[in-house]
């Protein structure tokens, strides 16, 4: 109620996880507008950086749109598209989104400011929506191919992070890459170590050089030098 006393031009909303009432979204002069970490109307909700990694999706960008009572639908005023980099996480894709929006807010405001801008309905059809993360998305399923698993990786940064059981113990998988080793059958497998790297697992007709871990009451480290600590690494599954 203290809010709605003073008079306002225009609300910018960043990552809020709520749904705000009508009385905030249309008290300003120009209404609400959210800045979303997607092309909408693909990912609406939460995680959408994570998700476009996970997915192995080649683009993402950033969406400037004005808030409505339903999630992430409202008119689209601009939308600034970049391409993932084989290389990104979901930190580093963070890191890039976070500048562009900050680098193209003013001249969007200005265009709202000066009414120099077009409204452009979202087409329903075409949405898609995520949810936040879970502590279970991280699971790793060897049964499928290497890119799956390595998109899963560097999608699942900081948290809740990429992990199987060894042992009966988890380990987190940080950093992962594709290997050209030949799989020999079974996913899942370690099948060899590779000096100052880490060790090879195999995957769905594939496999991964796995190059950072965390193992359960451990430090996180290198695969490599985990390996130098647990002797007879090599022939184990990683399920």
């Amino acid at each position: 109620d203290q809010y709605l006393k003073y008079p306002l031009d225009l609300n910018i909303i960043v990552a809020f996880g709520q749904i705000l009432p009508e009385s905030v979204i249309y008290h300003p002069k120009h209404h609400s507008v959210n800045i979303h970490a997607s092309l909408l109307p693909k990912y609406r909700g939460a995680s959408p950086i994570n998700w476009a990694i996970i997915n192995g999706d080649k683009h993402t960008g950033i969406t400037y749109q004005f808030i409505t009572r339903k999630l992430d639908a409202g008119d689209i005023i601009r939308a600034d598209r970049i391409r993932i980099r084989e290389d990104d996480t979901s930190i580093t894709l963070h890191n890039r989104l976070s500048k562009l929006a900050a680098e193209n807010l003013p001249s969007v405001v200005r265009s709202i400011e000066e009414n120099k801008f077009t409204r452009t309905p979202q087409e329903e059809s075409e949405a898609t929506y995520v949810t936040l993360l879970k502590k279970e998305d991280g699971k790793i399923e060897f049964s499928q191919p290497a890119e799956k698993i390595i998109n899963r990786v560097r999608g699942l940064l900081p948290w809740p992070v990429a992990y199987c059981k060894l042992d009966g113990k988890t380990l987190k998988i940080f950093s992962a890459i594709k290997s050209d080793a030949f799989p020999s059958g079974r996913p899942g497998t370690i099948l060899d170590i590779v000096k100052g790297n880490g060790f090879i697992v195999e995957c769905y007709g594939s496999c991964i050089l796995v190059k950072e871990v965390q193992y359960e009451g451990s430090k996180r480290m290198g695969a490599y030098e985990f390996s130098l600590g647990h002797k007879g690494l090599k022939g184990k599954i990683l399920n």
